[in-house]
């Protein structure tokens, strides 16, 4: 889930909005005719004043039960607070027994972020994670601003590990972030139709990679090859493409 404030308004007042369009200086709700219910803000929209507005151009997203969202294309990944991303461990700081310590992981934004040694569920000072240079994990964003490293963790707001941690074999692969957040989603047409044909699992992070796994290397890039070129396909378009490539593999 993505972070962000929590403030006061209706529900129902945000719904008419959902997948629609907007561009920045946008107006979506005055906070003084809708007092009654809780929203969170995430990326792309904030607070002014009495008013909720868009700083980012794209498209509004929701996820229940009160996150709201701007989703767009741009090129460059910002982290924000809550966003599930894949990191690439690129080095070590501080040993075992330094509480400070983790490691340096590379997120695809302005900076790498840190990755705690105690960031995982149960973790001591005697069962660290054994994480090397190259591996992958998948965390969540917990530090987010522009004055400070990112910091991840593989742990839910709850502290447990849910999906979250080092990803052994499988392929990751870099694409756009509106392919990577689309992926995200649990009504993604390309992720549902590849699950017809393929037993496989999939981790998309908000930062433009998407991580896949399954039990046949081939497979697993016919589905990273599907993936890549469902970006700008409708639904029908989509279900043509995957028969014909699991066609073509059944061939060969």
């Amino acid at each position: 889930e993505y972070g962000g404030l929590y403030l006061q308004s209706t529900l129902s007042a945000m719904e008419d909005k959902v997948d629609k369009v907007f561009l920045p200086g946008d107006t979506l709700i005055n906070l003084q005719k809708a007092p009654n219910l809780k929203i969170r803000l995430g990326p792309g929209i904030s607070q002014q004043q009495d008013e909720i507005t868009v700083f980012k151009s794209g498209i509004i997203r929701h996820r229940s039960p009160d996150l709201y969202w701007i989703e767009n294309n741009q090129k460059r990944y910002v982290p924000a607070v809550d966003d599930f991303v894949l990191g690439i461990i690129v080095d070590k700081h501080g040993g075992a027994g330094n509480t400070a310590g983790g490691w340096v992981v590379d997120i695809g934004s302005y900076q790498h972020a840190s990755l705690s040694f105690f960031a995982f569920e149960g973790v001591t000072k005697k069962n660290i994670p054994k994480l090397k240079t190259g591996n992958v994990v998948y965390a969540r964003v917990t530090v987010a601003s522009k004055d400070m490293e990112p910091e991840i963790a593989c742990v839910t707001v709850d502290g447990k590990t849910d999906c979250f941690g080092p990803l052994t074999g499988g392929y990751m692969f870099q694409c756009s972030l509106g392919l990577s957040r689309e992926c995200f989603r649990t009504d993604s047409m390309i992720l549902k139709t590849l699950g017809n044909y393929f037993p496989y699992e999939v981790a998309a992070g908000a930062n433009g990679r998407i991580w896949v796994h399954s039990g046949e290397c081939s497979h697993t890039i016919l589905i990273s090859n599907a993936i890549l070129n469902s970006e700008f396909m409708n639904n029908s378009q989509i279900e043509s493409m995957c028969k014909s490539l699991v066609a073509r593999l059944s061939e060969k």
